[in-house]
């Protein structure tokens, strides 16, 4: 029995599916009239094609009334919103900053929201911010566009903030936070603030989770902003990625001693994972990660900080890791 059929099979006991085929394929699917009454998640990825998809997730599979939470990837049309309902979280390709806003005004039920900002992203601020009171996590990534995304919105229950985007200043990122005066519990950055780092995380004061990408200049304006006496004192997770060139191993667990020294137990940071990763594969600086992993400076410095309670993982090309072998979740099931 081929996959597709084994799909049409089952399709009235699934609760999730993700579907990664060729156009052909979800247009064999189409052709059948699957139901799936019973599906809560629905991802999409059509591969292999050429041109613009006009497959819209409805027509393939047009029954799927308890549908919750529908993730729409490469090479498929956003999807005709009237058909969801009941939709709470939303993932979208190459979308306008336009969209998103309708999107925010119209679906009330959607609490999460993961949107690739592309390059129609080009949009005319209107005279004051959008207020979306119900969304409470938003992941934002694409080249442009997350300034301006910022700038048009308030969002007074957010707690989870990912910015994958380039281009946000400080200021930008300050003044949203103040309008929206949310609690940020999670924060990822793709970046590191140029200017007025230590003043963005004093304005989050109960953010738990902070993730940021950093490079070997940024690498130490993160460390000693973390050194900084009452900053994030509910920052319980910390996840560092860095780009391997010419990056210094002894600087955070410098930093995360220091900041151990001046907190009690119960407000130190419990776990650290630190993802290195080669930002090109022309340099001959990262030949030692690719043969012994962990580097023995970074070992010997982080071991003592392990010794001391905290739990923290060093992952090398997301394929190597220390102190336990590690194996990478799928990213597609989260939850």
């Amino acid at each position: 029995m081929s996959l597709l059929s084994t799909i049409a099979s089952v399709a009235g006991r699934l609760h999730r599916l993700e579907l990664s085929l060729l156009e052909e394929d979800f247009q064999y699917l189409k052709r059948h009239h699957i139901s799936l009454p019973n599906l809560r998640c629905l991802g999409m990825v059509a591969i292999w094609g050429t041109g613009p998809s006009q497959l819209q997730p409805s027509s393939v599979f047009p029954n799927t009334p308890l549908l919750r939470d529908l993730a729409i990837r490469e090479r498929i049309s956003i999807p005709d919103l009237n058909h969801y309902p009941n939709l709470t979280k939303l993932e979208l390709p190459n979308v306008s900053l336009g969209t998103v806003l309708q999107i925010l005004e119209c679906r009330p039920l959607i609490i999460h929201l993961i949107a690739h900002l592309g390059r129609t992203t080009v949009h005319t601020q209107s005279k004051s911010p959008q207020t979306a009171e119900h969304l409470q996590s938003l992941v934002l990534s694409g080249s442009r566009g997350g300034e301006a995304a910022l700038n048009s919105l308030t969002l007074p229950h957010l707690l989870h903030l990912e910015l994958h985007v380039r281009q946000i200043g400080s200021d930008c990122f300050l003044s949203f936070l103040q309008r929206s005066a949310c609690a940020l519990d999670h924060l990822t950055l793709g970046f590191i603030f140029s200017r007025s780092f230590e003043a963005c995380l004093k304005a989050l004061p109960l953010l738990a989770s902070l993730e940021v990408e950093v490079n070997h200049r940024t690498n130490v304006h993160l460390c000693d902003t973390l050194n900084v006496r009452g900053l994030l004192p509910c920052l319980r997770n910390l996840h560092v990625q860095a780009d391997c060139k010419e990056f210094d191993y002894t600087l955070l667990p410098k930093a995360l001693w220091k900041r151990r020294s001046h907190v009690d137990a119960a407000g130190r940071i419990e776990f650290v994972k630190l993802d290195v990763y080669r930002h090109s594969y022309d340099d001959d600086d990262d030949q030692d990660e690719d043969h012994h992993w962990p580097p023995p400076h970074a070992a010997a410095e982080f071991t003592p900080l392990l010794v001391d309670g905290l739990r923290c993982q060093l992952i090398w090309e997301y394929e190597k890791g220390w102190p336990e072998p590690w194996v990478d979740p799928c990213a597609t099931f989260p939850y």
